[in-house]
């Protein structure tokens, strides 16, 4: 790997490390961002089930009031403990409280409709006997204002014995699977943060090995070797031609060696070449001189 390394260009291997280092920090930024996206729909699913629910149990409390005080003005009504201008009064009231609940109720169906099918149906079960057990209370107060006594008993009994228990069953299922669907919300949003975070920590670790690889690489095959260099520069310009240059590498470092130990080699053969001239003319000198 050693040997891979010292072969391949100083530039090529720091433009790679420094694109994996900022590759791994896009990442942990990129997680970071889909964290925050991730937290931001999580809210607003749980605010819209905690919306749901709310608005479904308003809207049954309206109707359970409005049932409650519509059977007791009935009853007085009936033995004469209600006047006419008191009556008017009370219809009046009753029937703000059936146009509220049946406001909410809008409200609650206007909601963007769930992912799943079987929730989705649930919910569209309850909100109907819901606006059915509303259509019949104002029947019911539309045959009191009448004093249309059967059809007020009959609407009255099919309240209590069949819309009342079914209109509990159905709100009952729905609110019970917006909660499970509420509880599953935020346990997949939890693991989604476990697993960005572990991801994150891993990026995060392997762009910090990365950075003393890198720095351990350039100790080791740049800082190093510059200094050797330095060293041999320094022996030429002594004239010290002993010590053999070595190239231990293919890079831009290796070049430089190379190019020193071509210097080096030149040098050598000028000083050969000089002292063969040299031996030359002391030759000649003592052939003149004898």
């Amino acid at each position: 790997m050693l040997g891979f390394l010292r072969n391949l260009s100083i530039r090529v291997v720091v433009t790679t490390t420094l694109g994996c280092f900022a590759l791994l920090l896009a990442i942990v930024a990129g997680l970071g961002y889909g964290g925050t996206h991730i937290g931001d729909q999580a809210l607003e699913d749980r605010t819209q089930t905690a919306n749901r629910v709310d608005l479904l149990q308003q809207a049954d409390m309206l109707r359970l009031k409005a049932f409650a005080r519509l059977e007791a003005y009935g009853r007085m009504s009936l033995v004469g403990l209600v006047g006419a201008m008191d009556q008017q009064k009370q219809q009046a009231e009753l029937q703000e409280l059936i146009t509220e609940a049946g406001k909410i109720l809008a409200d609650f169906q206007a909601m963007p409709p769930l992912a799943k099918e079987d929730g989705r149906k649930l919910l569209e079960k309850a909100a109907a006997s819901l606006a059915e057990a509303l259509d019949a209370l104002d029947q019911q107060l539309q045959a009191w204002a009448k004093s249309d006594a059967i059809t007020y008993n009959r609407l009255e009994e099919d309240m209590m014995f069949k819309r009342g228990p079914q209109i509990s069953k159905d709100l009952a299922a729905g609110t019970t699977y917006l909660e499970a669907h509420g509880a599953q919300q935020l346990a997949d949003y939890r693991a989604n943060l476990t697993a960005f975070a572990i991801i994150g920590g891993v990026s995060l670790a392997v762009a910090l090995l990365l950075l003393l690889g890198l720095r351990a690489m350039l100790m080791g095959l740049v800082v190093r070797p510059v200094g050797e260099a330095a060293e041999h520069v320094q022996r030429l310009a002594r004239a010290d031609l002993s010590q053999p240059i070595p190239v231990t590498s293919g890079n831009e470092i290796g070049q430089l060696l190379g190019a020193l130990r071509e210097m080096q080699d030149s040098l050598v053969r000028i000083v050969g070449s000089v002292r063969a001239g040299s031996g030359s003319i002391l030759v000649g000198a003592q052939q003149i001189a004898g």
